[in-house]
């Protein structure tokens, strides 16, 4: 059975705005979910992020491709009023990074992926560095 992770939407960011030097490794995440080498999990508001940020760093043309694609490859975690109280409820201080987190353990991923560490430390899942991650698989990709 495949790894089932959940992207961090800075991670998904990476990849998309080829942010140097974290690219190589959100590309290589991204390919493995589009290869069905694992199951990429994403939640319902990395979709607002993503199209917003790309929106603003290149053009609408690029922004809904982008989600397009996010669409097409990951697994979305819906948000609705569960998610939106358990991040009420979390304790993390970041509203949104609560969100993420009830959304990971929802899909039931077996690692939260993000740059943003220090931003889940309250996380029930295992929380991961992409390039962490990625060390783990040993060139199994």
């Amino acid at each position: 059975m495949s790894n089932r992770l959940f992207i961090d939407t800075n991670v998904l960011l990476d990849h998309l705005l080829d942010r140097q030097p974290f690219a190589d490794d959100a590309t290589a995440l991204w390919s493995m979910s589009e290869r069905g080498q694992m199951v990429g999990c994403v939640s319902a508001i990395s979709f607002n992020f993503v199209y917003c940020i790309v929106r603003h760093a290149s053009n609408e043309r690029i922004a809904k491709r982008a989600v397009k694609s996010l669409r097409d490859i990951f697994e979305i975690v819906e948000v609705d009023a569960q998610i939106i109280n358990q991040s009420i409820d979390s304790g993390f201080k970041d509203f949104e990074d609560g969100i993420q987190h009830a959304c990971a353990v929802r899909a039931g991923a077996q690692a939260i992926i993000t740059r943003n560490l220090s931003d889940f430390k309250k996380s029930d899942v295992p929380v991961l560095a992409p390039n962490v991650y990625l060390a783990t698989l040993d060139g199994s990709r």
